[in-house]
């Protein structure tokens, strides 16, 4: 898998200039792309919780759900702070913005109330952080290939793909987990192919504490990057790597102890979140723990993207898949959505994580890693059938490294595989959670046009 600098390496001053056009050009297609799409509406769901939080921060300096303008909310500790802090500095600054989140927050789901609709702001900002994303992602191409076409490649896969320009309008953390994953792939890159150590570990481990502070699964991440370099620590032959994981680890728990340290100070809990989030999300999620073998075989070809829950229809009898849709009343879909909001409306403790995991997840090992492996199947097609061709590519560069000894693309995946599994553990997986995989299978179709350019332009020249 490494890869020699070659002829096609750019000087620097070319590499500057590559990535001013890289950058330029991205945010031409990403603003042409984000225009032709329906304009930003007022938040639903998730983003309501996020509107309201930034409200909070904005308009109290306290971080917990706005309610109103004359009470304060209360704090909390549900959600990671640092997107609702991002939407408060914008809320701060463009007044417009606030009182459209201001009327969105106060309006019912459904309630026909006019409000104003200014989220050019936000619609601007979240945007030049995508493009960062997408030099992000050429840029982490180029050092994987030293080859500026597959870096091209890659960059345009990963533009038609339609993955980035979602992110735009909408109050969800991806405009800040995007260009944050990217930075963090980009540090790995660096340190597998230029072993560039200790600045390239400090840089991830800065990422990989923002992106804790961004979505708490990321806070499994460092737990796990820590666990394992204590781990191999006491492996001499490894006690290098170990150490390398470690700075690592350290550097981004020194980003997550301010809010660790409010927490505890306010909440007790030396957490970086908590409340009846997280347990919700994982009640919903347990109604999967019901999956039989057959269907546990079924949701491969089921949850195939685009075109796998007609194929299962088509040879597949009703009783193998009916339940891992998300309409019919049957599935586990719906299941899980009634007991949690069975669960709202009682009030009860049953949401607590510690009480769920031990009285469903331990109690039930094999049936939770089950139901986990299908869900982390149907979590890692971003982008549907683009994601289908890119994990076949990515599968390429899998065998290729395996057969050489040459791990390096197995541990620049590692993490979001990592996340990817433990998502699929704790909610219902939907692709949206892994997104960290776009630079990872855009990198591998961009490797994999680039061969088939040159294996061309060799078949001409013969």
């Amino acid at each position: 898998m490494n890869t020699p600098l070659s002829s096609a390496t750019l000087s620097r001053g070319a590499l500057v200039l590559h990535v001013l056009v890289v950058s330029l050009l991205g945010a031409l297609c990403l603003g042409f792309m984000v225009a032709s799409r329906l304009p930003a509406a007022a938040p639903q769901s998730d983003a309501r919780v996020y509107a309201r939080l930034a409200l909070g921060v904005s308009e109290f300096a306290v971080f917990g759900r706005y309610r109103d303008a004359e009470h304060a909310p209360t704090p909390a500790m549900d959600v990671a702070p640092l997107y609702p802090w991002f939407v408060a500095q914008l809320l701060k600054h463009d007044a417009p913005l606030r009182d459209s989140l201001r009327c969105a927050v106060a309006r019912h789901p459904g309630e026909a109330l006019p409000c104003p609709q200014a989220f050019d702001t936000l619609v601007h900002v979240q945007s030049a952080l995508l493009v960062l994303t997408l030099t992000l992602l050429w840029a982490t191409a180029y050092v994987w290939t030293a080859r500026p076409l597959a870096a091209w490649a890659a960059w345009l896969v990963a533009l038609a793909a339609g993955i980035v320009p979602e992110y735009a309008p909408v109050v969800l953390t991806e405009s800040l987990t995007l260009p944050l994953g990217g930075v963090f792939t980009l540090a790995l890159a660096l340190l597998l192919k230029r072993r560039r150590a200790i600045g390239c570990l400090l840089v991830a481990g800065l990422a990989l504490g923002l992106l804790a502070l961004t979505r708490p699964s990321f806070g499994y991440l460092l737990l796990a990057t820590v666990a394992l370099g204590a781990l191999l620590l006491l492996l001499p032959r490894w006690r290098r790597h170990a150490l390398a994981l470690l700075m690592m680890g350290v550097m981004a728990a020194a980003v997550t102890t301010p809010w660790l340290v409010r927490n505890q100070l306010q909440f007790d809990r030396l957490a970086l979140s908590g409340g009846d989030y997280g347990g919700r999300s994982l009640l919903q999620r347990l109604a999967y723990n019901d999956m039989t073998w057959t269907e546990f075989g079924a949701a491969f070809i089921y949850w195939l993207p685009d075109w796998g829950d007609t194929l299962a229809r088509s040879i597949l009898p009703p009783s193998a898949y009916v339940r891992l849709g998300w309409d019919d009343p049957r599935a586990f879909y719906r299941q899980g959505v009634a007991r949690m909001r069975a669960d709202m409306q009682a009030g009860e403790v049953k949401s607590e994580v510690d009480t769920l995991l031990r009285d469903e997840v331990l109690s039930h090992p094999v049936r939770h890693a089950r139901a986990t492996l299908a869900l982390a199947w149907r979590g890692i097609f971003i982008g549907k059938s683009w994601g289908f061709v890119g994990w076949l590519c990515a599968a390429v560069l899998l065998w290729r490294g395996w057969r050489a000894r040459d791990f390096d693309y197995w541990l620049l995946c590692l993490p979001a595989l990592f996340l990817c599994l433990f998502q699929a553990a704790v909610s219902v997986s939907i692709p949206r959670y892994n997104l960290m995989l776009l630079p990872l299978l855009s990198l591998a179709m961009g490797v994999q046009i680039e061969r088939l350019f040159r294996r061309g332009r060799r078949h001409r020249a013969g």
